[in-house]
């Protein structure tokens, strides 16, 4: 058998407890979304936006569903006068016809494909405007900064209870012990 390629004191992530010899830390969830999500997110700039706009399309999802206590065990629906729709529509400062089309587009092309779907006409902009996004014409305008900006405040304020109580909490942090 192979052994893994092992560097003691680095942190490991699971679920479950590791198979070699680990020592759990006690890392509060606060810090571990420090970490893993509002840290990363307010490091990037300039060409991170397709990075920046992968994470937050389902962290948006995540507050969503926290926001409208829509269980794990359903979808997240996105239909005309859906109470998600409108979520996401006020959330973007935008009509709920352009935030369907913006969802559809964004979020499953990201998430699907690791593209935007090319329903709509868009543009991505580090300009700073006050809002996630715009429309002006057939095209939007996408402040990604914005978004991104957006949706670090809610995951601050949200970050006691966001992956509380869900088929997927937040996983444990682990450190390699050397046995004596």
């Amino acid at each position: 058998m192979n052994k893994p390629n092992i560097h003691f004191n680095e942190p490991v992530t699971g679920s479950t407890t590791p198979s070699f010899v680990f020592e759990q830390y006690s890392v509060s969830d606060k810090h571990r979304i420090q970490d893993w999500f509002i840290r990363p997110l307010n490091n990037m700039s300039g060409e991170d936006v397709f990075a920046c706009l992968i994470l937050c399309f389902p962290l948006i999802e995540s507050i969503i569903r926290l926001e409208l206590k829509i269980p794990d065990t359903h979808d997240v629906k996105f239909s005309h006068n859906s109470p998600a729709l409108k979520w996401f529509a006020e959330f973007a400062s935008v009509p709920e016809v352009q935030a369907r089309l913006m969802w559809e587009s964004f979020r499953n092309g990201l998430l699907h494909r690791a593209m935007i779907n090319i329903d709509m006409d868009y543009e991505l902009s580090a300009a700073r405007s006050g809002r996630v996004a715009e429309f002006k014409g057939n095209k939007v305008y996408l402040y990604v900064w914005e978004l991104r900006d957006s949706v670090v405040k809610l995951i601050e304020k949200h970050h006691k209870e966001i992956w509380k109580n869900t088929s997927s909490p937040l996983p444990h942090v682990y450190s390699l012990s050397k046995q004596s």
